[in-house]
């Protein structure tokens, strides 16, 4: 079990070394930062699709005149909190 969990730490952290857009070397920081970067990120886009859904679904039906403006910025607010690298950006 240990070697399990220890095997995944190892690939979610050499993850980090991958594909720098910056054009930066990884550092050792962002390396193993990374695993828990993704569990941060993965949190705030489950809770924010978790809302965003429901709200959109309610604003959808809705006749409000502010409609496609709450509209276009859930899905703003989705695309920022889930779209995007899901490694730490290299500092």
């Amino acid at each position: 079990m240990r070697i399990l969990i220890l095997s995944i730490l190892m690939a979610a952290g050499l993850a980090g070394c991958a594909n720098p857009e910056t054009g930066k070397q990884a550092t050792a920081l962002d390396v193993i930062g990374t695993p828990f970067y993704v569990v941060f990120k993965g949190t705030t886009c489950l809770a924010t699709a978790l809302l965003a859904a429901p709200a959109s679904a309610v604003t959808s039906l809705s006749t409000s005149p502010y409609r496609d403006e709450t509209l276009s910025q859930l899905s703003s607010g989705v695309d920022q909190n889930c779209g995007g690298r899901w490694v730490m950006p290299a500092s």
